[in-house]
């Protein structure tokens, strides 16, 4: 397994679709609701930095368990600067999710974090709503 530690373009993405699906209380918010019962309130700037910076750090210890402390800096600097950005779409938000996950996903962080979790849950939850509304399994029947 070849893991890194993701841009800051990705969490950044990441968080604003969530905020953006929050505030703006699209069909997708109730996605997110695993990561509001922990406390992140993804309506508000300063609860999105907190989530993201998290994010980030979650990332770098899943890079140190993996390949030793002190190790993710070798990756990139790690001066994550968090803000809000062109939101992306559902399945560039989804992708990204996935990828964070995957590079977050050594040592004992997807046993051990909540944060980790709680992220996992709410990529299976957009995934579940995109399948659902495409048109392939409107057509499927139901048996």
């Amino acid at each position: 397994m070849s893991a890194f530690v993701v841009d800051d373009k990705t969490i950044n993405g990441i968080v604003s679709w969530m905020h953006d699906t929050v505030t703006r209380k699209t069909d997708y918010a109730w996605c997110v609701r695993t990561l509001q019962k922990l406390g992140y309130k993804l309506d508000t700037a300063l609860g999105c930095k907190r989530l993201a910076e998290e994010l980030f750090t979650l990332n770098c210890d899943s890079i140190e368990q993996r390949y030793g402390e002190g190790q993710a800096k070798e990756f990139r600097p790690l001066d994550y600067q968090f803000s809000l950005s062109r939101t992306p779409g559902h399945y560039q938000a989804l992708k990204s999710m996935r990828c964070l996950l995957y590079q977050c996903c050594e040592g004992d962080v997807p046993e051990q974090s909540d944060l980790y979790n709680a992220l996992d849950k709410v990529s299976l939850e957009l995934s579940y709503q995109l399948v659902s509304r495409s048109k392939a399994y409107e057509t499927a029947g139901w048996d």
